[in-house]
């Protein structure tokens, strides 16, 4: 019987871990936009995949803003040294918001993904990044409709 659990449990973290490592996932497409980034040294490529498919890679001036920010952003706080992805919160079954920070030499950029299941696939909706600590706070509990 303790063979059987163990066995049941293995597979579940496999699978699990297999789905976050999956690049059409919404996590998956997150690990795989901070490694080309960073592993590969790769800014334009990196935002190539992360927009494959999505509304956003028709909005030339919405990218080029992104890459120039994101420039501005690796001269002001050096090179990135790695990520840590933080939230992943599901609305539904057709919306994922993942809350991620890219480690610099020195300060951290706070990342905002969201995607967009409309069928079989998952799409990017939209994404943001900053250099201030407020991203971090859960805007649901935080809004002035919920406080008292």
């Amino acid at each position: 019987m303790k063979i059987l659990v163990i066995v049941a449990v293995a597979t579940l973290v496999a699978g699990v871990a297999h789905a976050q490592m999956d690049g059409r996932a919404p996590q998956g497409k997150v690990f795989k936009f901070f490694d080309t980034f960073i592993r590969d040294n790769d800014m334009k490529g990196a935002y190539a995949d992360l927009f494959r498919g999505s509304t956003v890679e028709q909005k030339k001036d919405e990218v080029e803003r992104l890459h120039k920010q994101t420039r501005a952003a690796l001269t002001a706080y050096g090179n990135p040294q790695g990520y840590e992805v933080f939230v992943e919160e599901k609305f539904g079954a057709s919306i994922v918001r993942i809350i991620a920070v890219m480690k610099f030499e020195k300060h951290p950029l706070i990342w905002e993904f969201y995607f967009y299941k409309p069928r079989a696939e998952w799409l990017l909706a939209h994404v943001r990044f900053s250099d201030h600590f407020e991203m971090l706070r859960n805007r649901w509990f935080d809004s002035d409709f919920i406080r008292h």
